[in-house]
């Protein structure tokens, strides 16, 4: 009486089975992709906290950066010093 429902129920069963599986493989590689992106956002910002670390001190203790900071990024000159700016003609 009960074999003629033991083959559906096995294999309703499987079914079941490999769905659980299958959600839990999904779930396992979108876990190793985020684990992967924040291992690569890590290593960049610990490059990033090297780099600036070397200008903090270069900032603390070399005159000579100080001075080419100044003038590149901050736009600053020296007393009594000309500044000739070139325009470029666009073709």
């Amino acid at each position: 009486m009960y074999k003629k429902y033991l083959q559906p129920a096995f294999f309703f069963f499987i079914f079941i089975l490999s769905g659980l599986l299958l959600k839990n493989f999904v779930h396992i590689k979108y876990l190793n992709k985020q684990n992967h992106d924040i291992v690569f956002n890590s290593k960049k910002i610990k490059k990033e906290n090297v780099r600036l670390s070397k200008e903090i001190d270069l900032l603390e203790n070399n005159p000579t950066y100080i001075l080419l900071v100044a003038r590149q990024k901050l736009g600053m000159i020296k007393e009594n010093e000309i500044v000739y700016k070139f325009i470029r003609n666009k073709k």
